[in-house]
């Protein structure tokens, strides 16, 4: 991910590629999984964003389950509970 080496300088014609896709993920980060919303999230705060960073870790805070012994999971991704024994 280019925003873990925030040391090294963008190139001039690529800035306009990235403005575009902060942009983009800025708008349509409801859409994506939980995992992708995480990384808009961190990638999105290096860059210099803190609005839309907080708001996609309320998200994602508020539509966590936290359960003592699982700790904190998402619904919709239980797949791991869904596997018969011996399956994974």
């Amino acid at each position: 991910m280019r925003s873990f080496f925030a040391e090294q300088k963008y190139l001039q014609h690529h800035k306009q590629l990235i403005i575009i896709s902060c942009s983009r993920a800025q708008q349509t980060w409801t859409k994506q999984s939980k995992y992708m919303q995480g990384m808009i999230a961190l990638t999105l705060f290096r860059t210099g964003d803190a609005k839309t960073p907080a708001a996609i870790l309320r998200s994602l805070k508020e539509t966590s389950i936290n359960n003592e012994e699982l700790g904190m999971y998402w619904k919709e991704n239980q797949r791991w509970l869904v596997l018969a024994p011996g399956t994974y």
